[in-house]
């Protein structure tokens, strides 16, 4: 639901800023999702946990009963070294569906801090 929330308020804020002449571009409202289609599953920080080498996904048991699947968890092998060596705090795991569910994508949302940037004498200097 937040993903639909947040595509229909960007469509609102385009149509707003289309009547105020900052936007020129067409503003079209989301897309529904195909009757067969598969949708993006979307995992806060505290449904999952991150290991060594892989991201471990807890299998719920109202799943595992009504599908009969057996094991409790799904691990993701997890390769960005960067994150691995930097304890960054990851927010969000996605599970992205491809060619009709027939292999899943991830993506990892997380935030990283930003180098200080200062001006001297009008050019950039980084620490």
């Amino acid at each position: 639901m937040k993903h639909v929330d947040k595509a229909f308020k960007s469509f609102f804020n385009l149509i707003k800023k289309k009547r105020e002449g900052k936007y020129d571009a067409e503003a079209h409202p989301p897309r529904y999702l195909d009757k067969d289609g598969y949708f993006s599953l979307i995992y806060p920080n505290q449904s999952f946990q991150v290991k060594e080498d892989h991201i471990r996904v807890g299998v719920p048991k109202g799943f595992r009963e009504k599908y009969g699947y057996d094991k409790r968890e799904i691990r993701i092998d997890f390769t960005y070294e960067k994150l691995k060596q930097s304890h960054i705090d990851i927010k969000q795991l996605h599970i992205i569906p491809g060619a009709k569910a027939q292999y899943f994508e991830y993506r990892v949302v997380y935030e990283e801090e930003k180098e200080p940037v200062e001006a001297k004498g009008g050019c950039l200097v980084r620490y």
